[in-house]
């Protein structure tokens, strides 16, 4: 009786186990599609200005004078490192971190770090990286335009400064609810042919007020 007792217990509580799963499962694939929807729908904006700032970019005269704008600078090797708060995600922020060391091989500047999410905070001091800035607050999952401007500022100040002479950002690109893909994309400098400058040049052309210059300025 014992034994059966024993089994019955067992089988109790692999069925609450079950139940508790499949909560979590709910939660997890509920907040999923929230981002998936928030991530979709900033992408015909993030088009239209990439696509603007290549076709102003275009024109040199446009360029003079933008700090932002060419490479041979003096300073460290500043990385955007985006990663997970939490675990209990796959290969996620492994993937990222693989990434992250393949490319510091190929780096000779010294890397500075600036890191989004906790896993890749305690991952680099674990190496004993440098982390200029941890952006902690508002959690990640509650970021929003305001987050991304302040860190923008952040990298531009410093890059202006010269402390960095160029700034790259890891992270994991979204493709589809199954397809995520470790990136490597260049942030700072801009540079014209990465922007996609090239083709919105054999655009159409368009009559700028007040100019091209004073409207790129006001974007970047």
């Amino acid at each position: 009786m014992a034994n059966v007792r024993e089994l019955k217990g067992r089988i109790k509580s692999v069925q609450n186990i079950r139940q508790i799963t499949r909560a979590m499962e709910m939660v997890a694939t509920t907040k999923l599609r929230r981002f998936q929807t928030r991530a979709e729908s900033i992408h015909p904006y993030a088009r239209s200005i990439r696509s603007l700032v290549a076709r102003l970019s275009a024109s040199p005269e446009a360029r003079e004078g933008q700090e932002l704008f060419g490479g041979g600078r003096e300073g460290k090797a500043g990385i955007l490192l985006v990663t997970s708060d939490r675990g209990l995600c796959g290969a996620y922020n492994t993937n990222i971190l693989h990434l992250l060391e393949r490319h510091l091989e190929g780096e000779e500047r010294e890397p500075l770090f600036y890191v989004i999410g906790r896993k890749g905070a305690s991952w680099l001091r674990k190496k004993g990286y440098q982390v200029k800035a941890w952006f902690q607050d508002p959690p990640l999952e509650k970021a929003d335009f305001k987050t991304a401007r302040r860190i923008a500022s952040v990298l531009v100040e410093d890059f202006l400064s010269g402390e960095t002479a160029h700034v790259r950002i890891v992270y994991t690109l979204f493709l589809s609810m199954v397809r995520y893909q470790p990136t490597v994309e260049g942030l700072l400098p801009l540079d014209p042919e990465d922007l996609g400058a090239g083709e919105e040049a054999e655009e159409t052309d368009y009559i700028l007020e007040p100019g091209p210059r004073e409207i790129l300025s006001a974007l970047l």
